[in-house]
């Protein structure tokens, strides 16, 4: 009698556990959307500043390690002694994920963004755009099934020759735009 119970007992904790397992590999994939708050730090020749950043992200987990991401970021206003800056513009990135272990993983993403700059130097402005390689990497912690603490750092590099600003910058513009933020991702 001991023994049937014992075995009744371990063959319901195995479908149990399976089936619980197998729930939340489903949920590792779909659709997901979130907002972070971070801190912008601007480095180049003519800005060194540092300011707030804005995110909304929405993307999709194709499986448990790869997926795809848009989103929008304002990085706000960047300023030196001459002149300031605001940028903001959106992305498209492919991401990858190493779950570690049922609550946390590692994140990685590598993409595309498209910015939209407003420069202002003593009485002049202009306003230039382009795209630019965007990279970050970061860590999620899972909080319930459906929402992710993520703590990320992203980077964006812009490059601009005298060619594409003109003489209002009076020389290239290579300027890395460095974004440390938190926030929240919601898993469909």
């Amino acid at each position: 009698m001991k023994r049937t119970t014992i075995q009744t007992l371990c063959i319901i904790a195995g479908l149990t556990a399976g089936s619980y397992s197998t729930s939340l590999l489903a949920n590792e994939t779909g659709p997901y959307v979130g907002g972070a708050l971070g801190l912008v730090s601007v480095d180049d020749s003519e800005f060194d500043d540092d300011n707030n950043a804005a995110q909304l992200f929405a993307g999709w987990q194709l499986n448990p390690y790869f997926g795809i991401e848009g989103g929008y970021t304002d990085f706000g206003e960047a300023g030196g002694d001459l002149a300031e800056s605001e940028i903001d513009g959106y992305s498209l990135a492919a991401t990858g994920r190493l779950p570690l272990t049922d609550s946390f993983a590692l994140i990685a993403k590598a993409g595309r963004f498209w910015w939209d700059s407003d420069v202002r130097v003593g009485p002049f402005s202009e306003s230039f755009s382009g795209s630019e390689l965007t990279y970050g990497v970061g860590a999620q912690f899972s909080i319930t099934e459906s929402l992710d603490l993520r703590v990320a750092y992203d980077r964006l590099d812009v490059d601009l020759g005298e060619d594409e600003i003109g003489p209002i910058a009076g020389g290239d513009f290579d300027s890395k735009v460095d974004v440390l933020s938190a926030g929240l991702k919601f898993t469909f």
